[in-house]
């Protein structure tokens, strides 16, 4: 049996209306289509009215509605996962910049940083050796990261007004330079991390204030001005 939409007119099944007792033949009058647009048109214009209706409804239902949550979350674990992984690969540079940001707002709480150390603390009394076991295993596994953090820390006590130069960044400083000492232009397969403007005088441990340079450039610049003229790394957004 077909149904004409009232309001695109269009002739379709009756599995393409939304049911409705209160009509003769138990649907309503438009189509699925047309209701979504309509609906789609009044959430547009409407929006704190619905914010509003929302909030009230969450703040009466809201054990149901969590409780309903968790057994949906629990019996389609899989499916949730793989549609997260999904998303978070399409839109890759979205979805790290928001996980930065909700770390950034969760770290910023007080009552976070002191949760997070009891859980350590915990986790430290009951297996004792473990937390130093995983920490140097990591540092073994990513040397290069591990190094990056280290020098981040390290320029914070020599101080560092900003400390952000990461392995990806410090990878391309040596690259843009093909690996050569910024001031005598030797190749060299170790190469040091110069602060065009020293720590000591207000530098920062930053992409555009670090270049490379071979360890006898670098100590005899020690915290004067750069040996020669130098191009920094423009921040690329790594």
């Amino acid at each position: 049996m077909n149904k004409i939409c009232k309001q695109c007119q269009g002739v379709f099944p009756l599995d393409s209306f939304h049911k409705d007792r209160r009509e003769k033949d138990g649907h309503v009058i438009i189509c699925k289509e047309c209701a979504k647009e309509k609906s789609r048109i009044w959430n547009a214009t409407n929006q704190e009215r619905k914010k509003e209706t929302c909030k009230i409804y969450y703040t009466k239902n809201s054990r149901i509605i969590i409780q309903k949550t968790s057994e949906h979350k629990k019996n389609n674990r899989d499916r949730i996962n793989e549609l997260a992984r999904t998303s978070y690969a399409f839109n890759l540079e979205e979805s790290r910049q928001k996980a930065r940001e909700r770390m950034q707002r969760w770290r910023s709480n007080p009552a976070n940083k002191d949760s997070q150390r009891e859980q350590r603390n915990v986790e430290v009394a009951l297996h004792p050796g473990e937390r130093a076991r995983k920490l140097r295993l990591w540092r073994s596994n990513n040397p290069e990261l591990a190094k990056a953090q280290t020098d981040r820390r390290r320029a914070l006590r020599r101080g560092a007004t900003q400390s952000t130069l990461t392995s990806k960044e410090w990878a391309f400083i040596k690259l843009s330079y093909d690996h050569r000492c910024a001031y005598c232009g030797k190749k060299q397969k170790r190469l040091t991390q110069d602060h065009i403007t020293p720590l000591s005088r207000g530098g920062t441990h930053t992409i555009d204030n670090v270049v490379p340079a071979c360890q006898s450039c670098n100590s005899r610049k020690h915290a004067g001005a750069p040996l020669c003229p130098v191009q920094p790394i423009l921040p690329l957004g790594f």
